[in-house]
C-alpha cells in the first residue's frame, strides 16, 4: 500500500513541462494576461498555461511579444551602435540591448553572430552609398 501523501506524490511526478513552440492561442492568451497582471507577475500568469513555467512566459514576452520590439531590418546607425557597444562591453548582450532601443538581447546577439561579427572583422559594415 502506498503511504505517500498526495502532496508527496505530486512533487515526485509534477506536471510535465511543455517544451517547444508556442501556439497562436497561447501567444494571444499571454498578451491578454500581461495586460491584466502586468509584466513581472510571471508565476501568476504561468498558472494559465498548464505545463509552462513563469520563466518560459517571461522569455516569450520579452523576446517575441512585447509591442515595442523592432522587427524590421537593422539600420546602418543601429549596426554601428552595436559594433561600438560590443567593442566597449564585449558579449554583454543585455547591456548592449539597453543602448539599442527596440532590439531584444536575443536579437542583438543573433545579429552580431550571424552578420556583424564577420562584417566588422573585414571592415564592411554599412559602407556609404555610392554618390551619383
Amino acid at each position: 500500500m502506498d503511504r505517500r501523501t498526495p502532496l508527496k506524490k505530486k512533487r515526485r511526478h509534477p506536471v510535465a513541462r511543455v517544451k517547444g513552440c508556442w501556439g497562436a492561442d497561447e501567444d494571444e492568451r499571454l498578451v491578454r494576461l500581461v495586460g491584466e497582471h502586468g509584466e513581472g507577475n510571471w508565476s501568476a500568469i504561468a498558472k494559465h498555461f498548464p505545463g509552462r513555467i513563469g520563466k518560459q512566459c517571461r522569455e516569450r514576452w520579452h523576446n517575441q511579444l512585447r509591442p515595442d520590439i523592432k522587427r524590421d531590418a537593422w539600420s546602418c546607425t543601429e549596426e554601428q551602435m552595436l559594433i561600438n557597444a560590443h567593442r566597449d562591453l564585449g558579449n554583454k548582450w543585455a547591456d548592449i540591448a539597453k543602448v539599442i532601443l527596440g532590439r531584444t538581447e536575443n536579437a542583438v546577439k543573433n545579429h552580431w553572430n550571424a552578420t556583424l561579427r564577420r562584417k566588422d572583422s573585414i571592415g564592411q559594415v554599412c559602407a556609404p552609398a555610392p554618390s551619383l
